[in-house]
């Protein structure tokens, strides 16, 4: 919780890379937590590096398959 915790105090401070560091630090001890992964997504794509974002994402879609309720 701490690591997740550093991570938005460096995401809201706009320091992306250090906030990349330790969401991914994050997700060594927990790898199918969505929300640290969305995060990751999120940060990487404001830095730019979209092929990172595109990578986090698809790790968020494996770990919740079945994704939010849709209404048709």
């Amino acid at each position: 919780m701490s690591l997740f915790e550093s991570a938005r105090e460096h995401y809201r401070a706009g320091r992306y890379p250090e906030a990349a560091v330790e969401l991914e630090r994050a997700l060594v001890l927990d790898p199918s937590a969505p929300t640290l992964l969305f995060n990751l997504g999120r940060v990487y794509e404001l830095m730019g590096d979209y092929d990172s974002a595109v990578s986090a994402l698809e790790r968020l879609v494996a770990v919740t398959p079945d994704g939010p309720e849709r209404v048709e």
